[in-house]
């Protein structure tokens, strides 16, 4: 694939969206539009009617925003369905000068956003109201009347009226960031003010609500009803306490790309280009200044419902172009952690050993207990549990643990003394353990002798394992292997430069845009590699800032960057972020940044929990309770 090449950039991770099955305001090219529109100067006056052609709109370029479309009957709302285009722009992403990745933007044009909002729901409410705050005027005057007024307002306004917030012209979007070699850094859901990064990926049919679901390199995404708001998964997503929430599910199948041909690669995928003074034939219309649809009537300011000020109907929305996301893409992620950590309740206190991974909807960990006895403690988004685990061998006080969801099941990998053994934890939907499942090592390699801490990650398809060995002449260094699925495979001898890596301390892996990243101690220092098929393992420390490690390190993506988190001495906690140009985050004295408020006794884990959209820091505790188990988060965006 040519990074250089806007339209293959653009068929290559074009999204398939699903219109609900009962969506009546169905997009429409822009084209369509236009022949179904009158167009009014900011004095309401007609000057086009019809506008007809894209030609004929540009005549009138050189009028302000205050201009506006208006479609010409109400029928014309209905739109003109699933054949309708997508509208496609690459916005490179340059750091000094240098382009380090691309937003995709794909833009959806729906002539009309209709009512979501379930009035009679609103009305019967309302009615209640009324009568208690009649009751209460009678009785308390005059303050009940103060209450009794607005009551009264709302509900004489939502009894007349069809639906709240409806407008002519719907401009949606989805964005899809991608690095500058083609790797997925995340997709964004755009959905009303706002929106949602997802940087996760899940199989399609996942219920983890924060992780995008791929057709290939191609993004799956759900217009709620009527509002046509993006969504990762379908379902329904509660707004305004429930009185105008979004539902979505796979009505109507909306593919661009199944009309293409060898001669139309593009199917109805229209490329706008990205640079406004200078449009592709027939995407001249992007620098159309005015709204795409009528003046609404207003907000109405007695009518505040749940923090907004609501109307019949709003004002008609403005093109792709003229906003903010053309220029500087969509929000970001997170980059800051809450300050207090959350007591984990009821749970025993670690003794040293610790891992944790995300599985599923929940978090996982697993630890040692003061006892040698292995527990496993698991979170839903709101409570940890901490079910009996049987099955599991003691550890003692020579011990290793890590841990990793791949093919579906959550794979962990345990270290006594020398002896390194596979099993896969099972966990039902409901969160329950189901106890242990041993596996055989196989290929020849039998419980590998181990001596040092080991990591694990699903990468380009295998279950990667990577854990230190002592050579023949005592010196530890690291050793490689794969898991297809059916066959494990010592690589360690394929890399040379591998095994002269000198390690004393944690190993941690994570997978990054594409990209298979490793940290690990040696010396009580910090070291960083990258391993991908064609380059084999490179050596990146000399091209991040020297950091040095007391008890832990763990590395993780959220919020489309690579994490590193790691203890330093005295219990404390720091941390820093790259995106893919491994340009690390750094405070303004040069520094990593401080986890205010973590004082750890051990081994931690990090995690992105994707039902809660942050990542999540879990750690044993100095204090109160030498061991008790702590959780810090970093907001997501």
């Amino acid at each position: 694939m040519s990074l250089t090449d806007d339209d293959q950039l653009l068929r290559t991770y074009c999204p398939i969206v699903y219109l609900q099955s009962g969506e009546t305001s169905m997009p429409s090219s822009v084209q369509w539009m236009l022949e179904n529109t009158d167009l009014y100067d900011s004095s309401d006056n007609r000057v086009l009617s019809p506008v007809g052609s894209v030609e004929n709109l540009m005549a009138e370029a050189g009028a302000t925003k205050d201009w506006y479309l208006a479609l010409r009957d109400e029928g014309d709302r209905n739109g003109q369905g699933p054949d309708a285009p997508f509208y496609g722009t690459v916005r490179p992403i340059t750091v000094n000068g240098q382009i380090v990745g691309y937003d995709l933007l794909y833009w959806f044009f729906y002539p009309f956003n209709g009512n979501i909002f379930d009035r009679d729901k609103a009305i019967a409410i309302l009615s209640g109201v009324v009568a208690a705050g009649s009751v209460a005027a009678y009785l308390f005057p005059p303050y009940g009347y103060v209450a009794l007024a607005p009551a009264i307002a709302a509900l004489s306004f939502v009894s007349s009226i069809t639906g709240i917030e409806m407008h002519e012209s719907d401009w949606e979007h989805v964005a899809v960031r991608i690095t500058a070699s083609g790797g997925i850094l995340g997709v964004y859901y755009a959905a009303h003010d706002g929106g949602v990064w997802c940087f996760q990926e899940a199989p399609f049919g996942s219920n983890l609500s924060n992780c995008y679901q791929l057709e290939g390199r191609r993004p799956f995404v759900y217009s709620a009803v009527q509002s046509h708001a993006s969504y990762p998964r379908q379902g329904t997503v509660d707004r305004l306490g429930g009185f105008a929430n979004d539902y979505s599910d796979t009505g109507y199948r909306w593919d661009v790309l199944d009309s293409a041909t060898s001669r139309n690669p593009m199917g109805r995928l229209v490329n706008m280009g990205h640079d406004i003074q200078n449009p592709p034939q027939g995407a001249e219309w992007i620098q159309w200044p005015g709204m795409w649809g009528k003046k609404g009537n207003g907000a109405y300011q007695f009518l505040e419902w749940f923090g907004q000020d609501l109307g019949e109907y709003a004002d008609g929305k403005p093109g792709p172009a003229q906003r903010n996301t053309w220029y500087n893409g969509d929000s970001d992620g997170p980059t800051s952690w809450s300050n207090t950590p959350v007591p984990i309740p009821l749970l025993a206190p670690c003794n040293g050993t610790f891992a944790m991974a995300q599985f599923q909807s929940f978090l996982v960990a697993v630890y040692e207990q003061p006892s040698n006895q292995v527990s496993c403690a698991i979170f839903n988004g709101s409570s940890w549990t901490q079910p009996a685990v049987p099955g599991l061998s003691l550890l003692g006080d020579n011990s290793a643990l890590c841990l990793t969801e791949y093919a579906g099941a959550l794979h962990t990998f345990i270290r006594v003394s020398a002896d390194l053994k596979w099993a896969i934890l099972v966990i039902g939907d409901d969160g329950h353990t189901k106890g242990w499942a041993f596996q055989p090592f196989n290929g020849g390699l039998q419980n590998p002798p181990a001596d040092g801490d080991l990591a694990c990650v699903a990468y380009d398809q295998n279950l990667v394992l990577v854990f230190s060995r002592k050579n023949a002449a005592g010196v530890p260094g690291l050793v490689h292997y794969a898991y297809d699925g059916q066959t494990w495979t010592d690589l360690t001898d394929l890399y040379p430069v591998f095994k002269q890596w000198s390690i004393d301390g944690p190993i941690t892996l994570a997978r990054y845009a594409g990209v298979l990243y490793m940290a690990y101690g040696s010396g009580g220092a910090v070291r960083l590699a990258s391993f991908t098929q064609g380059t084999g393992w490179l050596d990146l420390t000399n091209n991040s800032p020297p950091r040095t490690y007391a008890t832990d390190i763990s590395l993780s993506t959220f919020g489309g960057y690579l994490f590193l988190v790691y203890g330093v001495a005295g219990g404390g906690v720091r941390w820093s972020r790259c995106a893919a140009n491994l340009e690390w985050l750094q405070d303004a004295d040069g520094s990593d940044f401080a986890v205010n408020g973590a004082s750890i006794a051990g081994q931690f884990g990090v995690a992105p929990f994707a039902a809660g959209s942050y990542l999540s820091l879990v750690f044993p505790a100095n204090t109160p309770t030498q061991g008790a188990l702590c959780q810090i988060d970093i907001l997501g965006g």
